[in-house]
């Protein structure tokens, strides 16, 4: 085995736990949950004027909405719209919207909302809803009763979960996660056949692995959904090196990491017997040496038993260059 290869399976040996894979957490049966979702009637002309002239009147008149293209196309835009009504006046328009079940398109972005009435959940035509800007903090659960939805845009919010249920959503073909501190995504997304595009830029407190095996972390998600996750990647300073890296190269990257790792992680972990008949390629040792880098404390000195990451290089890497120039 040469010397590449014999530092990295060292150091994947001694991250191993950081990169147990996690099993996928079952998808959610909609036909085993007793969800009760409202049957469409369809309205008269008369109805539907009545509900927009209802709406307006609790917009206000600065706020003009498009009848035309809310009843010929279906299509409700009040992006950026009621921001500044308090909660009470934005709580009616939503209720007001609800009732408009014929809607098929419907932008709530930038609306300062902190959360959303059950009661959108009765929008059951809906194929494209923006509740991007806001203020929300979860997902709210109603969201799987909308399985027409084929985009469903969450960017800018303050979301730290998601509901399971979201697998309910079994058209879905576009899904924006972006700026949010999400730590994990629920195991059931991947039960979506239909999602092509998922955009998770800017979630730095993505965890590498879930915490669960229902709860999915960056590595997870990158293994199930590969290229068509945009934005998730490793951080730059650990980019992957090219299969064809040498070995100076690797021990110069290795030395030069202006990060810290938390010693703890590796001292409870036994080394493994690894043979050379589990390398196949170095460009996969790489990589995941890479996410196992990447999942560990760099940034907290505070934390009990921290060490910086020249430590690591002199005590692991450096240690069997020389055990190697002796055989």
């Amino acid at each position: 085995m040469n010397k590449i290869t014999s530092t990295l399976l060292i150091l994947l040996a001694m991250g191993g736990s950081s990169m147990a894979m996690q099993g996928a957490g079952s998808a959610a049966d909609p036909a085993a949950m007793d969800i009760e979702r409202p049957t469409y009637v369809e309205l008269s002309s008369e109805e539907k004027n009545k509900l927009i002239d209802e709406l307006q009147q609790l917009l206000g008149n600065g706020v003009p909405l498009d009848r035309q293209k809310i009843l010929d196309r279906d299509d409700l835009n009040l992006q950026d719209k009621f921001k500044q009504k308090s909660a009470d006046e934005k709580n009616r328009i939503l209720l007001k919207i609800s009732e408009m079940r014929w809607l098929k398109t419907l932008y709530l972005s930038n609306n300062h909302l902190r959360q959303v009435p059950d009661s959108i959940g009765n929008l059951t035509r809906l194929q494209w809803l923006t509740l991007s800007d806001n203020h929300l903090r979860q997902v709210p659960e109603w969201i799987s009763n909308l399985t027409q939805l084929r985009t469903l845009a969450l960017s800018r919010n303050q979301l730290t979960s998601m509901p399971p249920e979201i697998a309910n959503l079994t058209r879905l073909h576009t899904l924006t996660l972006i700026s949010n501190p999400l730590t994990s995504v629920p195991a059931t997304l991947s039960d979506i056949h239909t999602l092509t595009e998922l955009y998770m830029e800017n979630l730095p407190n993505l965890l590498l692995t879930g915490p669960s095996p229902d709860q999915w972390g960056r590595q997870e998600i990158l293994r199930h959904f590969g290229d068509r996750v945009r934005g998730l990647s490793t951080p730059k300073a650990l980019q992957v090196m090219p299969s064809t890296t040498t070995e100076t190269e690797v021990y110069t990257a290795l030395d030069q990491q202006p990060i810290r790792i938390n010693r703890d992680t590796f001292t409870q972990n036994r080394l493994p017997d690894i043979t050379v008949d589990h390398v196949f390629d170095i460009h996969e040792i790489l990589q995941k040496l890479t996410l196992i880098l990447t999942s560990l404390n760099f940034t907290d000195p505070t934390k009990p038993a921290y060490m910086e990451y020249e430590t690591l290089a002199n005590d692991y890497a450096s240690d069997t260059r020389n055990a190697q120039s002796m055989k």
